[in-house]
This record gives C-alpha cells, structure tokens and sequence, in this order.
C-alpha cells in the first residue's frame, strides 16, 4: 500500500531509529566501578548490603526510592545489633511518593506506591527512623563516617535489580568511598538534611506506623568541596555538580561521554550545558550521550543533534556521569533536568579519581555499542523508502496523532 503524506511537521524534531548493536555480553568485574546491568551484573546491590552489614555505629541510608526485601533485611539486621542508630532519608509522604514515582517511573505506578509505603511500615517497625525530604534524588548510604556508597540507583527493587515481583531493572553506576576526605562531608550533609532539609517523619514504633510533620531546622549548611576527588551535591545554596559537569566539558579535548536517564527543560536553558557541548563540539571533540528511551524528550534532544552531539538510547539507561578523555570527570545522581536538579533539589555526585573515571570510561563503551537505537534530527523519504520506522517504542506527543510518511506503510510496522 503506497500513501503520500507531507513530512514537515517532523521537520523540528528528532527520532529514534534503530541501528545495529552489538549482541549483549558479560560485563567486566571493575577494580572500583560498581553497576546494575539487568541480568548481567548487581553490584551495586552488593556493596550496599555489605555495607549496612559492616556498621559498628550507625547507618545514614539517603535513597530518592527505597525498598526489596534484601534492603530491608539488612537495615533490621543494622537496627539489631546496633541497637538503633539507623537513620532513612526517602520520599516518606504519599503526595511526594506520586510525583517522585511519576518522574522515575513515567507514570504512577499504585503498586509501586504500596510497596513503598510497606517498606516504611516494616522498617519503623523493626526500629528503623525514617524521615521524608521533599524534592530529595539523592542516593547514598554512610557507615561509621568511614565508608559510604554513591551512584544513580535507588536503593528500591529496579535500581538493585532485585528480581521482586513488579521489577523494571535499570542500568546504574555507582562507587564505593573511603576515607575521610571524601566520607566526612558526605555525613554532613546527611545530617544537615535531616535537620533541615525534611517536612516528615516515622519514628521507630512496634505497633503503628505514624507519620507525623517535622519543623526544619536553620543551621548553617555545610560546604560542598568541589575540588580533587572530593563529593559534591546540588542543595543548600550549591551547584557544584552542574559546574562540575561543565568543567568536565570545558576540559574535554578528544572525546567526553555523558549518561543520564533524562534530557528535559535544557533546550530553553542552553546555558545549563548545551553551549558548552556546542563549544566542544568546535573543537573537534567527540561527543556521546546515553539516556534513556523517553519519547518525550526527542524535542529536547533534537537540540544535541544539531549541534553535533550523537546520542543513543536504550530502554534501562539511569546512569548519570560525565568524563573527559577517558579519565576525567564525575559521577551523580541529578539527571540532565533543567527544572530539577541541576540547579534545585538535592542530589549528590563524586569527582573521580583517573583509575576510576576510566572504568566509566570503558563500561560505557560497552554498553554504547549494545544500544540499538540512536536519535536522529528527522527522517527523509529515502529513509522511509529504505524501511526505516519512524518512532521506535511509542509516538511522540508533538505528532498530535499525525503520521506522515512517503513509501511504503508495511516496511514502517516492523
């Protein structure tokens, strides 16, 4: 069947196509890079565990999301023999609990939001306190302020990939600290969010589960380094991670990788990052990007296209990273939002040593050339004509129901 169509309303937009990707192989076990490769690799759930379990003092558990049996376990197993002292910092109500779920999830997902809420009920049970932070992405555990976990997963079923029913496991990185350099001020910020920076609370109880309001504090916030292979954040008066992610850009001679699950609210906000990448891109500078498969940012990324940026997607990406030349640059938790994140909320973000930068470097090399599907600025008719489907998982909003294609409509449906 043959139908003509004009293609100028797909003039201003970019499309994800499909390419040929490597088949999916094992992932190498790294000297410090932790991940979660669905099916392949979940090691970031077993630091997290082995961490809770090496406390002698106290655990400070900083999650966006948070929940899984194995999570919890070891959280009541710290309670135990620590005789309290474990402290969760997590989206505690439920109007926060809908709107975070909404943004990492793309929709509400009311399972979700049940087993969110059972997690809480089952840790201040076992004696575990809990408070709430509004617009807190941040994920990290501290132990002891001697050791502490950092990366973009949630401590919840699809960020450790904990194989729960209803989990959507998704790729992740995240790194192990020690010292106190780099621990220390990571504790301080926890401690300086949980007297100030949270509206609720569940306090241990062994009968019922009561959340109740918080009145935050107004101490002094406490200084984000910035500097060396220290820990950085958004929050509290600091950007250090965007200007962290543009110094990584601005330092960039020969190529720069970038991870993040979303790319939204920059294009109106260039900036943010986009005339930076565009000055590297001057410069010869080869540049990558993963996200994740959102069709509602292909408007967004048509942005990147333009200026020279090649970007692929895959349908797991919730890594956030930054590095220059292979061994430059940072890792976080704040996705590339011009809205949240970057410049409000709170998240938090390491500078890399070189030998640590680098294995970012080369995982995502790996998984660059397994993605399947690149962003394209927009389709011509040979393109069509040669087989190419528009949209690769579901039609963009800015179509408004419209298709329109020159050649053949059966080769567009495979």
């Amino acid at each position: 069947m043959k139908r003509t169509i004009s293609f100028e309303p797909w003039r201003e937009h970019a499309f994800f196509v499909p390419v040929s990707g490597d088949p999916a192989k094992p992932v190498p076990e790294f000297a410090h890079l932790l991940m979660t490769v669905p099916g392949r690799s979940r090691t970031v759930r077993d630091a997290l565990i082995n961490l809770i379990d090496s406390a002698s003092e106290r655990v400070f558990l900083c999650s966006f999301l948070l929940g899984g049996e194995a999570v919890r376990d070891a959280l009541r197993r710290a309670v135990q023999r620590l005789r309290g002292h474990v402290y969760v910092i997590t989206a505690l109500d439920e109007r926060t609990l809908q709107r975070s779920l909404a943004q990492e999830l793309d929709e509400i997902d009311l399972d979700a939001l049940r087993r969110e809420r059972k997690s809480f009920e089952a840790l201040t049970r076992h004696g575990v306190y809990v408070r709430g932070a509004e617009n807190c992405h941040a994920k990290f555990c501290v132990v002891d302020d001697r050791a502490a976990l950092l990366g973009s997963a949630n401590f919840d079923p699809n960020g450790l990939d904990l194989e729960e029913p209803g989990t959507v496991a998704c790729g992740e990185l995240g790194i192990v600290l020690e010292g106190h350099e780099r621990v220390s001020p990571l504790a301080a910020l926890f401690r300086h969010l949980w007297k100030c920076g949270c509206q609720r609370e569940a306090p241990p109880h062994r009968e019922a589960y009561r959340l109740s309001g918080v009145s935050p504090g107004r101490e002094q916030a406490p200084y984000s380094p910035d500097a060396g292979d220290a820990v950085v954040w958004t929050g509290f008066g600091s950007t250090a991670i965007l200007a962290g992610i543009r110094r990584t850009v601005t330092a960039a001679q020969h190529t720069l990788v970038l991870g993040s699950y979303s790319f939204t609210g920059m294009r109106e906000r260039p900036a943010l990052l986009i005339d930076d990448l565009a000055d590297a891109r001057r410069r010869g500078v080869r540049v990558e990007m993963l996200l994740r498969d959102r069709s509602r940012d292909l408007p967004e990324i048509s942005a990147l296209i333009d200026i020279g940026v090649e970007v692929r997607a895959n349908r797991e990406n919730h890594a956030k990273y930054a590095i220059a030349d292979g061994d430059y640059g940072l890792l976080f938790s704040a996705n590339f939002d011009g809205v949240h994140g970057l410049t409000d909320g709170v998240e938090t973000g390491v500078w890399l040593r070189p030998d640590e930068a680098s294995e970012v470097a080369k995982w995502h090399a790996q998984i660059w050339r397994e993605t399947p599907c690149q962003a394209l600025r927009w389709l011509t008719p040979i393109a069509f004509a040669q087989g190419m489907p528009a949209v690769r998982h579901e039609s963009p909003p800015f179509l408004g129901g419209r298709l329109s294609i020159v050649g053949d409509v059966d080769a567009l449906a495979r």
